[in-house]
């Protein structure tokens, strides 16, 4: 997952062969172009989809936005389960649900 979410979205300090251009003349979407054809069936079959169904599948304790941040927040960032909930203002202890719940409808996409 964390190469679906963060592969090529840091700007480089060179030039690049695969644009030609200097990193900073480079637009939003220029970070497709950096993906393997892999990598970009991945991120938009399976990363994309499954991030549009947290955003809606949210609930009252944990709205769909925060949903995905929090589980990004674990898995990508190696966010501690007790800061995640102080940062998400959740109770002690639900972080880990919401978590294996995320998780669980991202391995629903890899099918």
């Amino acid at each position: 997952m964390s190469e679906a979410v963060g592969r090529g979205m840091c700007p480089t300090a060179r030039m690049t062969d695969w644009a030609g251009r200097q990193a900073s003349f480079r637009g939003p979407r220029d970070f497709l172009d950096r993906m393997t054809s892999e990598e970009r069936h991945l991120w938009q079959f399976r990363y994309l989809p499954w991030k549009s169904e947290l955003v809606r599948a949210g609930d009252a304790a944990l709205p769909g936005s925060r949903w995905l941040g929090l589980v990004l927040d674990i898995v990508v960032d190696n966010t501690g389960l007790r800061r995640a909930e102080r940062r998400h203002g959740l109770r002690h202890g639900t972080a880990l649900g919401y978590l294996a719940a995320g998780l669980e409808r991202y391995d629903r996409w890899r099918h």
